[in-house]
């Protein structure tokens, strides 16, 4: 009983200690609160009366508000009652302006996507650019509001803005008029009477809707052999729109979670059974110019191994921001959580990485057009996957490959022209008419390498082969093979380092390099993965000395 009593004693007097300790932190850091809100006063003050010019209290304070949003990140941001008035419309689907979504980047405005169709896409503006004077007005030091303001005007009015582009050396300036922006949703066409493709230009109100009705009509063709949603330069807009729109593809699973400090924040979504399109492949075209809801939709669809990407990786934008009321009739956007694919990986500042990178190519392209490679590439693959579906029995290409040694048993390796997935090879090809598998091999080798001073150590045993993944189907070999069927051959080599060169008449690869034996299979591409571990496997059964 005495033991209660004292354990009881103890326990109060620890309490009372930690308040103590608790209300003195408090009363500390409201005392350090203060004493800034006293120096922003003596700022004010300061700048009132000393400043070279009169200046509007209000506007200063509206712009230090912004000011102290902006600090958090660049999508949090504050809007007096005219600017909110504004942006209210865009919501309803139609605006006046240039049709660009933009961001704050380093002091200026980055254009994360052009709309189709509006003025800044015809004119030209790309994804990417950095936008560093507004009629001739430079940008670097006003807040995103004020240059989105400088930007907007009456219909049938000019504007010249002044870009920075990645790959030109000078600044751009282009001129455009504005229009009362429309955003149309949803574009689709059927191509060669094989392919849907569907062009989602935003996430607004309606654009599920359309797009369940587009999918329908195209489904109504009996010879369909897949789809494109194209994605490029779609800045996002509605969460939800985002959830619906993935779910017509998916069959069940996580789509996305959100995580926040506050419980309501935490969320996740899932997808429910029906998938619109029955299964059928889906290609998603992606960009730098493809954020948010559109960035949940393509990482989703990857995850969930629903689909392949297709283009290049996007911008990066995967936080939520809510759109809070003030009482002077403006509003605060603040972020409030972030969004994190079924992976659990985060999109911010990193984006979505295409499973197949092919990037935009010339001035002259355009999304949708005959000039959109991208576009064409997907089309492709889709074609040549049906062509894999109607041809199962297609054969293996007989070929020959080649494990190069050098006096210290590294294994020569290049890293190919196309580069798929950023790999490496050893070198390898096809075997010509009237040739033995060791002339072929000493020739692949000679016409990829250079190298010509080898010594035979031995031929592998038995056959490596390997079937090429889906989007590769059609695109090589005139589309006449499903994969290889190799023989190899390990070879010494015994010439000098100035005896390679890759830079040969037909170059396979742009870079050379030698690595340990234990390095072999990671560097792979995924499909020759196999292959390369079967080598690893006999190499290392081999007295290589």
């Amino acid at each position: 009983m005495k033991k209660t009593k004292y354990f009881k004693y103890i326990l109060t007097i620890v309490t009372i200690i930690l308040l103590n300790i608790s209300n003195k932190v408090y009363s500390q850091n409201v005392d350090k609160l203060y004493e800034k809100i006293d120096l922003f006063s003596e700022v004010l003050e300061k700048i009132q009366n000393e400043y070279v010019e009169e200046i509007d209290q209000a506007e200063v304070m509206d712009s230090a508000i912004n000011g102290a949003l902006q600090s958090l990140d660049p999508y949090s941001a504050y809007m007096n009652q005219k600017i909110f008035e504004e942006t209210q419309t865009e919501t309803a689907g139609e605006f006046g302006g240039l049709g660009i979504e933009v961001s704050m980047e380093a002091g200026v405005v980055i254009v994360i996507s052009p709309i189709d169709d509006t003025p800044a896409s015809k004119a030209g503006v790309k994804a990417g650019d950095y936008i560093v004077r507004i009629n001739g007005e430079q940008v670097q030091g006003k807040t995103l509001m004020e240059a989105v303001n400088l930007m907007r005007g009456p219909v049938g009015t000019s504007i010249e803005i002044t870009i920075r582009r990645k790959g030109l050396r000078k600044a751009k300036i282009i001129k455009i008029t504005r229009e009362i922006i429309e955003i149309k949703s949803v574009v689709s066409k059927l191509v060669d009477n094989k392919v849907g493709y569907l062009r989602l230009r935003a996430f607004n109100e309606n654009s599920s809707d359309q797009l369940k009705k587009e999918i329908s009509k195209i489904e109504k063709n009996n010879k369909l052999v897949g789809y494109i949603l194209d994605l490029r330069n779609n800045p996002g807009g509605l969460l939800t729109q985002a959830i619906k729109i993935s779910d017509f593809f998916l069959e069940d699973g996580e789509i996305v979670s959100t995580k926040g400090r506050k419980k309501r924040e935490n969320r996740k979504f899932f997808a429910k059974k029906g998938d619109k399109i029955n299964g059928k492949p889906l290609i998603v075209l992606i960009n730098k110019g493809s954020a948010s809801a559109s960035e949940i939709v393509a990482g989703a669809l990857q995850d969930q191994k629903r689909a392949i990407l297709l283009g290049e990786t996007t911008y990066g934008k995967g936080s939520v921001q809510s759109i809070i009321p003030l009482k002077n009739r403006g509003a605060i956007r603040l972020t409030v959580s972030k969004y994190y694919l079924p992976s659990g990986k985060s999109i911010s500042e990193v984006g979505v990485v295409p499973d197949i990178k092919v990037e935009e190519e010339g001035e002259e392209f355009l999304i949708n057009t005959a000039t959109d490679n991208q576009l064409n590439y997907a089309i492709d693959l889709l074609i040549g996957w049906n062509l894999m579906n109607e041809n199962k029995q297609l054969p293996l290409r007989i070929g020959v490959g080649i494990v190069l040694l050098n006096h210290k048993n590294n294994i020569f390796v290049g890293k190919r022209i196309d580069n798929p997935e950023n790999s490496w090879q050893m070198p390898q090809g096809g075997v010509d008419q009237n040739e033995n598998f060791l002339q072929a091999a000493k020739r692949e080798l000679e016409e990829e390498t250079g190298i010509k001073s080898v010594k035979l150590i031995k031929e592998l045993d038995g056959w490596f082969k390997y079937d090429l993944p889906k989007y590769l189907l059609g695109k090589l070999w005139n589309g006449k093979y499903r994969g290889q069927k190799q023989k190899w051959f390990v070879m010494r080599f015994l010439g000098k380092p100035d005896e390679i060169n890759v830079k040969t008449k037909n170059p396979e690869f742009f870079d050379w390099k030698w690595i340990e034996l234990s390095k072999l299979p990671s560097i792979a591409v995924h499909f020759k993965i196999d292959i390369y571990k079967k080598i690893k496997e006999q190499l290392t059964s081999l007295n290589l000395n």
